[in-house]
């Protein structure tokens, strides 16, 4: 069975920040970069604990995987059957606050 996949209203801006400066040059390209981080986390409908434990603070669990330069972390929720995108991040920038 697989998981539904929810973005955080943190995750979708970031998405769209993303989206937008790539598109400043090229949009063409800030659609591919898109395209493939939804690809990615369309991946962790059907096996999200194949990704990373990502080493936090946060009380629960969080997970990360990776798209091109673009970190992307996530929850687990079990008993939901629910992914929940939580940010998604430059590589090159320090590491997020979750």
């Amino acid at each position: 069975m697989e998981f539904d996949i929810i973005w955080s209203n943190r995750a979708r801006a970031e998405l769209r920040a993303i989206h937008d400066c790539i598109s400043l040059d090229n949009p063409t390209a800030a659609d591919r970069v898109r395209d493939a981080i939804y690809q990615r986390v369309e991946v962790l409908r059907g096996a999200p604990r194949l990704a990373q434990v990502y080493d936090c603070d946060s009380p629960n669990e969080v997970r990360h995987t990776v798209s091109g330069k673009y970190r992307i972390f996530f929850s687990i929720n079990e008993t939901e059957r629910r992914v929940e995108v939580l940010c998604v991040w430059h590589g090159a920038r320090q590491e997020p606050e979750l």
